[in-house]
């Protein structure tokens, strides 16, 4: 629904920061997404993440123990050393080098091309 996508793609545009303290979670599209507006990413270490959200670049992976509160203190920390501006510019840095759908495809084939 065109509607919903709006809506969707408007809180994107609004939001300073993305928080995915997932429990399971191996490499979500939103990480792409939060990627390509730039926005820092919070989230727990699981599965794939760490091909998608490195630590003090695009933003940070807390530990599965990490709690609501360990969440808050380290994006105080972030904030209070003014680093949400350089995390930002890595996200975007990451979108256009690794996360978006062309990266994608390229290094796809390239492994396709090496491997088959």
């Amino acid at each position: 629904n065109g509607k919903e996508l709006k809506k969707y793609l408007k809180l994107y545009s609004e939001c300073n920061a993305f928080i995915l303290p997932t429990r399971a979670e191996c490499a979500g599209i939103v990480f792409a997404e939060a990627n390509s507006y730039g926005m820092p990413i919070f989230a727990t270490d699981t599965g794939g993440i760490g091909n998608y959200v490195i630590n003090g670049v695009n933003g940070y992976r807390l530990p599965l123990s990490a709690t609501g509160k360990d969440f808050g203190k380290l994006i105080e920390k972030v904030y209070k050393n003014r680093d949400f501006s350089q995390l930002s510019k890595g996200a975007l840095k990451t979108y256009s080098e690794k996360t978006n759908w062309k990266s994608w495809s390229d290094n796809f084939r390239n492994f396709i091309i090496k491997n088959f």
